[in-house]
């Protein structure tokens, strides 16, 4: 589920913005390599002190870490923070061209130099 959810805004996100998300590829890869890099092993250390855990009905049953991470907080992890990273990037770049606060949210769904063009 998690992987529909996230890979749907994601979809959404770079299916309308692609051009100018992909000359900021190597920055936003390297936030989310960041963001998985600290929260990840700190998922494990979590996990290992039994502070939360997951219903075996719910998860795939694919484990890394030895056995102590699901694939599902990975693309958790991951593809939250590349969700995130790629609207904040789209957001700054609109602010940076004038566009108007009240405005930004329309962004998600209108290409940046189109929206940036009607302010």
């Amino acid at each position: 589920m998690e992987a529909v959810f996230v890979g749907g805004v994601a979809l959404v996100l770079w299916g309308i913005h692609f051009r100018f998300l992909w000359a900021y590829r190597t920055r936003i890869l390297i936030g989310v390599a960041l963001v998985c890099a600290y929260a990840l092993p700190m998922e494990v250390f979590a996990l290992s002190n039994h502070w939360g855990g997951f219903n075996p009905v719910y998860v795939l049953g694919i484990t890394f870490f030895g056995g102590m991470i699901y694939l599902e907080e990975i693309v958790f992890w991951a593809g939250t923070s590349l969700v995130t990273i790629s609207a904040v990037f789209i957001f700054a770049e609109l602010e940076e061209r004038g566009v108007p606060w009240w405005a930004l949210p329309a962004g998600i769904l209108l290409p940046v130099d189109w929206l940036a063009s009607a302010f």
